[in-house]
């Protein structure tokens, strides 16, 4: 009898130390890799202060993020994760830049084992961006964006452009709405709408947002925060939105669980030291 106790006793813990793991996923931004200088200590860094499973997931980097579509970028994220059997279970996506939108698929759309609860995003263009990355004002970047938004919607370039599956252009949002847009996909906007979809992000337990106040990478920078443009180019505010007044794919669900965290660091875009990981993401997978 004393040696089944022990048994007993043993396996509760067991079954404890399994409950607590939180495996992470790591999507890194445009034009970046899993092993350059940004990105690897940062993998490196969650590993070792969260003491978790963390892998960099490649979703293309360097010049395929341009030449590639984003839903292809977003689908070779998911049958990466779907193929790694740490992640059949209960899992965290941390995404810089980009990534938001690629995890935002993950969360959605990828069928897998496992299931994401916890999604913290660093700088992400949640609901799009309006112009080409620092590329806001002057007479070189009025012509540059122009071109950019008269050809996004174009088919072809849904399919071989990859920033066009997020550019939300405020003067083009009828466009928008009738093109392929990954984004407008998983925002629920399209000609069908995904019920699943809707139920699987509300799955979420966390959801961290974090923006930066000198961002000029994304437009406007408070998409890291699910603020958008109206046609008017005047700012909507996340509450205000119709992703989230109609509940579309479960934000506003979140937001009245107070399951949303937003934080707004003084830094450029994605310029997040190893204490603000420390203090903000840390917590919320170890």
């Amino acid at each position: 009898m004393k040696y089944v106790n022990i048994l007993n006793f043993t396996l509760f813990f067991i079954l404890i130390y399994l409950s607590l793991e939180m495996p992470v996923a790591v999507l890194h931004g445009f034009k970046q890799s899993c092993t350059i200088r940004t990105v690897k200590p940062l993998v490196d860094f969650i590993h070792e202060q969260s003491g978790q499973y963390t892998k960099c997931i490649e979703t293309g980097g360097g010049n395929k993020d341009i030449s590639r579509s984003f839903e292809d970028q977003a689908k070779e994220a998911c049958k990466q994760i779907s193929s790694d059997s740490n992640y059949n279970g209960d899992f965290a996506i941390v995404s810089i830049s980009q990534g938001g939108v690629i995890a935002r698929y993950i969360i959605e759309k990828c069928q897998m084992k496992g299931k994401v609860i916890k999604f913290i995003s660093i700088g992400g263009p949640l609901a799009g961006t309006h112009k080409l990355p620092h590329c806001l004002g002057g007479v070189v970047c009025r012509i540059l964006n122009s071109f950019a938004e008269w050809f996004c919607y174009k088919g072809y370039v849904q399919k071989t452009f990859g920033p066009a599956g997020y550019f939300r252009v405020s003067n083009h949002l009828k466009k928008f709405k009738k093109s392929k847009s990954l984004l407008l996909d998983l925002n629920n906007q399209g000609e069908t709408y995904d019920s699943e979809a809707k139920n699987r992000f509300i799955q979420l337990q966390k959801l961290v947002l974090i923006g930066f106040k000198r961002d000029t990478t994304i437009s406007p920078k408070q998409s890291a925060f699910f603020a958008e443009y109206d046609e008017n180019h005047n700012l909507v505010e996340m509450k205000d939105t119709e992703i989230y007044k109609k509940d579309l794919f479960g934000l506003k669900t979140l937001d009245e669980n107070n399951k949303i965290k937003m934080i707004l660091l003084d830094e450029r875009h994605v310029h997040c030291s190893f204490q603000n990981i420390q203090d903000y993401i840390i917590p919320e997978i170890a």
